[in-house]
Protein backbone atom coordinates (compact mmCIF):
# COMPACT_ATOMS: atom_id res chain seq x y z
CA UNK A 1 0.00 0.00 0.00
CA UNK A 2 1.29 3.43 -0.96
CA UNK A 3 0.73 6.44 0.82
CA UNK A 4 1.20 9.76 -0.57
CA UNK A 5 1.50 13.52 1.48
CA UNK A 6 -0.63 15.90 0.61
CA UNK A 7 1.01 19.38 -0.26
CA UNK A 8 -0.71 22.31 1.45
CA UNK A 9 -0.90 25.25 -0.80
CA UNK A 10 1.10 28.31 -0.21
CA UNK A 11 -1.12 30.62 -0.28
CA UNK A 12 -3.53 29.03 2.21
CA UNK A 13 -0.04 28.66 4.47
CA UNK A 14 0.07 32.59 3.87
CA UNK A 15 -3.67 33.04 4.88
CA UNK A 16 -3.33 31.20 8.17
CA UNK A 17 -0.37 33.39 9.01
CA UNK A 18 -2.32 36.31 7.87
CA UNK A 19 -5.05 35.55 10.19
CA UNK A 20 -2.94 34.94 13.30
CA UNK A 21 -1.02 38.19 12.79
CA UNK A 22 -4.49 39.69 12.72
CA UNK A 23 -5.54 38.34 15.88
CA UNK A 24 -2.58 39.24 17.27
CA UNK A 25 -3.04 43.08 16.40
CA UNK A 26 -6.16 43.37 18.19
CA UNK A 27 -5.10 41.75 21.09
CA UNK A 28 -2.56 44.10 21.35
CA UNK A 29 -4.44 47.05 20.28
CA UNK A 30 -7.00 45.81 23.06
CA UNK A 31 -4.74 45.99 25.57
CA UNK A 32 -3.31 49.05 24.91
CA UNK A 33 -6.49 50.83 24.91
CA UNK A 34 -6.90 49.31 28.33
CA UNK A 35 -4.17 50.71 29.18
CA UNK A 36 -5.06 54.21 28.25
CA UNK A 37 -8.06 54.06 29.98
CA UNK A 38 -6.53 53.16 32.59
CA UNK A 39 -4.10 56.23 31.98
CA UNK A 40 -6.74 58.32 31.33
CA UNK A 41 -8.68 57.67 34.81
CA UNK A 42 -5.83 58.07 36.72
CA UNK A 43 -4.73 60.99 35.17
CA UNK A 44 -8.29 62.94 35.91
CA UNK A 45 -8.23 61.71 39.52
CA UNK A 46 -4.94 62.88 40.45
CA UNK A 47 -5.33 66.25 38.18
CA UNK A 48 -5.77 68.31 41.26
CA UNK A 49 -2.61 67.61 42.92
CA UNK A 50 -0.70 67.74 39.71
CA UNK A 51 -2.14 71.16 38.15
CA UNK A 52 -2.91 73.11 41.77
CA UNK A 53 0.28 74.91 42.81
CA UNK A 54 0.96 74.45 46.77
CA UNK A 55 -0.33 77.28 48.17
CA UNK A 56 0.56 78.22 51.94
CA UNK A 57 -3.09 78.82 54.08
CA UNK A 58 -3.15 82.83 53.51
CA UNK A 59 -2.51 82.63 49.68
CA UNK A 60 -4.63 79.90 49.23
CA UNK A 61 -8.11 81.53 50.96
CA UNK A 62 -6.50 84.90 49.70
CA UNK A 63 -6.77 83.66 45.52
CA UNK A 64 -10.41 81.73 46.42
CA UNK A 65 -11.93 84.88 48.03
CA UNK A 66 -10.59 86.86 45.14
CA UNK A 67 -12.03 84.47 42.62
CA UNK A 68 -15.37 84.52 44.37
CA UNK A 69 -15.56 88.48 43.70
CA UNK A 70 -14.28 88.19 40.04
CA UNK A 71 -17.25 85.89 39.04
CA UNK A 72 -20.10 87.88 38.65
CA UNK A 73 -22.32 84.97 38.03
CA UNK A 74 -23.12 82.08 40.17
CA UNK A 75 -25.73 80.04 41.85
CA UNK A 76 -25.86 79.37 45.33
CA UNK A 77 -27.87 77.94 48.54
CA UNK A 78 -28.12 79.00 52.49
CA UNK A 79 -29.02 76.95 55.38
CA UNK A 80 -28.32 78.95 58.53
CA UNK A 81 -29.62 77.74 62.19
CA UNK A 82 -29.18 78.66 65.63
CA UNK A 83 -27.05 75.94 67.97
CA UNK A 84 -28.59 76.47 71.68
CA UNK A 85 -27.57 73.83 74.60
CA UNK A 86 -28.62 70.50 73.06
CA UNK A 87 -30.98 72.33 70.79
CA UNK A 88 -31.14 73.32 66.79
CA UNK A 89 -33.07 75.67 65.66
CA UNK A 90 -34.00 76.19 62.23
CA UNK A 91 -33.09 79.93 60.39
CA UNK A 92 -33.23 80.11 57.09
CA UNK A 93 -33.03 78.50 54.09
CA UNK A 94 -32.20 79.95 51.00
CA UNK A 95 -31.38 79.19 47.26
CA UNK A 96 -30.30 82.07 44.31
CA UNK A 97 -28.66 83.20 41.49
CA UNK A 98 -26.66 86.50 40.94
CA UNK A 99 -26.23 87.26 37.34
CA UNK A 100 -24.12 90.43 38.03
CA UNK A 101 -24.03 93.28 40.55
CA UNK A 102 -27.43 94.76 39.34
CA UNK A 103 -29.35 91.18 38.87
CA UNK A 104 -30.15 88.94 41.84
CA UNK A 105 -32.79 86.96 42.86
CA UNK A 106 -33.04 85.10 46.23
CA UNK A 107 -36.34 82.53 47.35
CA UNK A 108 -36.58 80.48 50.53
CA UNK A 109 -37.81 80.76 54.38
CA UNK A 110 -36.70 82.60 57.15
CA UNK A 111 -37.59 81.73 60.50
CA UNK A 112 -40.45 79.56 58.85
CA UNK A 113 -41.57 82.66 56.92
CA UNK A 114 -41.79 82.80 52.95
CA UNK A 115 -39.23 85.11 51.68
CA UNK A 116 -38.87 85.76 47.56
CA UNK A 117 -36.62 88.95 46.60
CA UNK A 118 -35.35 90.00 43.06
CA UNK A 119 -32.79 92.96 42.48
CA UNK A 120 -32.91 94.32 38.83
CA UNK A 121 -30.74 97.92 38.43
CA UNK A 122 -32.36 99.88 41.18
CA UNK A 123 -35.33 99.00 41.59
CA UNK A 124 -35.95 95.78 44.34
CA UNK A 125 -39.08 93.67 44.06
CA UNK A 126 -40.28 92.16 47.45
CA UNK A 127 -43.42 89.77 47.88
CA UNK A 128 -45.92 90.57 50.56
CA UNK A 129 -46.14 87.11 51.98
CA UNK A 130 -49.69 88.11 53.09
CA UNK A 131 -51.05 89.43 50.11
CA UNK A 132 -48.91 88.31 47.51
CA UNK A 133 -48.47 91.32 45.72
CA UNK A 134 -45.01 92.56 44.86
CA UNK A 135 -43.38 95.59 46.45
CA UNK A 136 -41.60 97.50 44.60
CA UNK A 137 -38.76 100.40 45.86
CA UNK A 138 -36.36 102.30 43.73
CA UNK A 139 -33.93 103.27 46.36
CA UNK A 140 -31.19 101.13 45.63
CA UNK A 141 -29.82 97.84 46.20
CA UNK A 142 -31.54 96.81 49.88
CA UNK A 143 -28.79 94.32 50.34
CA UNK A 144 -25.61 95.54 51.59
CA UNK A 145 -22.29 94.56 53.14
CA UNK A 146 -23.09 95.25 56.41
CA UNK A 147 -26.44 92.73 56.43
CA UNK A 148 -26.39 90.51 59.33
CA UNK A 149 -24.74 87.17 58.20
CA UNK A 150 -25.81 88.14 54.96
CA UNK A 151 -28.03 85.00 53.27
CA UNK A 152 -29.61 87.17 50.36
CA UNK A 153 -26.26 87.67 49.01
CA UNK A 154 -23.80 85.38 50.63
CA UNK A 155 -20.43 86.45 48.77
CA UNK A 156 -21.02 89.53 50.51
CA UNK A 157 -19.85 87.78 53.60
CA UNK A 158 -16.40 87.53 51.86
CA UNK A 159 -15.55 91.04 51.64
CA UNK A 160 -12.79 93.25 53.22
CA UNK A 161 -11.98 90.68 55.27
CA UNK A 162 -8.79 90.52 58.14
CA UNK A 163 -7.81 87.09 58.68
CA UNK A 164 -5.89 85.26 61.12
CA UNK A 165 -4.61 81.58 61.89
CA UNK A 166 -5.35 80.45 58.65
CA UNK A 167 -4.76 76.73 58.37
CA UNK A 168 -5.53 73.90 55.77
CA UNK A 169 -6.95 70.68 57.39
CA UNK A 170 -7.46 67.56 55.62
CA UNK A 171 -8.76 67.70 52.14
CA UNK A 172 -12.14 66.51 51.21
CA UNK A 173 -14.44 66.27 48.21
CA UNK A 174 -17.41 68.92 48.09
CA UNK A 175 -19.69 68.49 45.03
CA UNK A 176 -17.55 65.42 43.70
CA UNK A 177 -14.45 67.73 43.49
CA UNK A 178 -11.50 67.50 45.32
CA UNK A 179 -10.68 70.24 47.73
CA UNK A 180 -8.70 71.58 49.88
CA UNK A 181 -10.30 72.38 53.73
CA UNK A 182 -9.17 75.34 55.15
CA UNK A 183 -10.40 77.54 58.05
CA UNK A 184 -9.67 81.13 59.53
CA UNK A 185 -10.84 83.23 62.33
CA UNK A 186 -11.29 87.17 61.81
CA UNK A 187 -8.82 89.90 63.52
CA UNK A 188 -10.91 91.16 66.34
CA UNK A 189 -13.06 94.28 65.39
CA UNK A 190 -12.53 94.31 61.67
CA UNK A 191 -15.61 93.17 60.24
CA UNK A 192 -19.56 94.74 60.83
CA UNK A 193 -20.62 91.23 61.33
CA UNK A 194 -18.22 91.12 64.74
CA UNK A 195 -20.69 93.72 66.07
CA UNK A 196 -23.32 90.98 66.74
CA UNK A 197 -20.72 87.83 66.87
CA UNK A 198 -18.05 86.96 68.65
CA UNK A 199 -15.41 84.17 67.61
CA UNK A 200 -16.38 84.24 63.78
CA UNK A 201 -14.75 81.42 62.28
CA UNK A 202 -14.63 80.94 58.18
CA UNK A 203 -14.53 77.15 56.92
CA UNK A 204 -14.14 76.99 53.42
CA UNK A 205 -13.73 74.48 51.18
CA UNK A 206 -11.58 75.22 47.83
CA UNK A 207 -11.55 72.74 45.05
CA UNK A 208 -7.56 71.88 43.84
CA UNK A 209 -7.50 72.74 40.50
CA UNK A 210 -9.27 76.18 39.81
CA UNK A 211 -9.09 77.12 43.91
CA UNK A 212 -12.75 78.03 43.87
CA UNK A 213 -14.72 77.70 47.25
CA UNK A 214 -17.64 75.25 46.37
CA UNK A 215 -18.85 75.13 50.00
CA UNK A 216 -18.29 77.21 52.88
CA UNK A 217 -19.03 77.60 56.82
CA UNK A 218 -19.73 80.45 59.04
CA UNK A 219 -19.89 80.47 62.70
CA UNK A 220 -19.92 83.19 65.67
CA UNK A 221 -21.20 83.60 68.83
CA UNK A 222 -23.46 85.32 70.97
CA UNK A 223 -24.52 85.57 74.30
CA UNK A 224 -27.74 87.50 76.11
CA UNK A 225 -28.18 86.90 79.85
CA UNK A 226 -25.93 84.39 80.30
CA UNK A 227 -27.48 82.10 77.28
CA UNK A 228 -24.97 81.78 74.40
CA UNK A 229 -26.02 80.98 71.19
CA UNK A 230 -23.94 80.03 67.82
CA UNK A 231 -25.04 80.89 64.73
CA UNK A 232 -24.57 78.62 61.83
CA UNK A 233 -24.95 79.22 58.26
CA UNK A 234 -23.78 76.80 55.47
CA UNK A 235 -23.38 77.80 51.93
CA UNK A 236 -23.04 76.55 48.58
CA UNK A 237 -21.62 78.13 45.01
CA UNK A 238 -21.73 76.45 41.83
CA UNK A 239 -22.09 77.49 38.04
CA UNK A 240 -19.61 79.73 38.09
CA UNK A 241 -18.89 82.09 35.46
CA UNK A 242 -21.87 80.66 33.84
CA UNK A 243 -24.11 82.97 32.14
CA UNK A 244 -27.39 83.67 33.73
CA UNK A 245 -30.36 86.03 32.75
CA UNK A 246 -32.58 87.55 35.61
CA UNK A 247 -35.97 89.29 34.41
CA UNK A 248 -38.45 91.15 36.85
CA UNK A 249 -41.65 89.39 38.12
CA UNK A 250 -44.78 89.64 36.11
CA UNK A 251 -46.94 92.71 37.74
CA UNK A 252 -50.48 92.20 37.57
CA UNK A 253 -52.10 95.91 37.32
CA UNK A 254 -54.98 95.68 40.33
CA UNK A 255 -58.49 96.22 38.52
Amino acid sequence: MKFSLKKIPRTQTKTAKTKKTNMSRKKIIITLCILLFILITIVFIVKPNLNAPKLPADELIATAIEQLQQHPSLKFSTESKVLLANNTIPYGNIEGEIADNKHFHAKGTILGSELEIYQIDDKTYRKDTLTEEWLVTEDGAIINESALINELNPTLNFLNLEIMEPKILEDEFADEEHCYKVTFFLVEASHPLQSYFQNLTYTLWITQDDHQIRRAMISGDTQSNDIKETLQMEIEFWDWGKPITIEPPIIEESA
